[in-house]
């Protein structure tokens, strides 16, 4: 059987029940939060659902994964760097990253940025029942 999970807070600081926030962070230290709402620990093996809460003045990892990332900004305005080219989207719009793209979300407003971010259940590098990733 599959799962709800409900929310409560005010907007950019939710919290889900059953959701245990990760500190999201890089070599530089923290960046903000990352909430698992549905990932491989729950059963889940196709598909991970993350909301990252991202502070003022802060950024996501610049990186680039083998999955495709589907990202919707739920709260605040976001600078998005996909290859070399760089887009602001806000809330509402939706982000498609593809697979071995560099990327990187820059929180460019003045309240806290919070996304949703989709990637297959392998994808979820922070998942304790982490699935291998399909043979290519």
């Amino acid at each position: 059987m599959g799962l709800v999970r409900r929310r409560s807070g005010e907007p950019g600081k939710e919290v889900w029940e059953g959701v245990e926030p990760k500190v999201y962070r890089a070599l530089g230290g923290p960046l903000g939060r990352k909430n698992i709402v549905i990932g491989p620990d729950d059963g889940a093996t196709n598909v991970a659902l993350r909301v990252f809460q991202i502070p003022v003045g802060k950024h996501s990892r610049e990186e680039e994964h083998p999955s495709d990332h589907c990202v919707y900004i739920l709260h605040g305005r976001c600078g998005v760097l996909m290859g070399e080219e760089y887009h602001e989207v806000q809330a509402g719009d939706v982000v498609w990253v593809k697979p071995g793209e560099h990327h990187r979300f820059d929180n460019i407003g003045e309240e806290t940025l919070e996304f949703l971010c989709a990637v297959p259940g392998w994808g979820e590098l922070d998942s304790a029942n982490h699935l291998p990733a399909p043979e290519q």
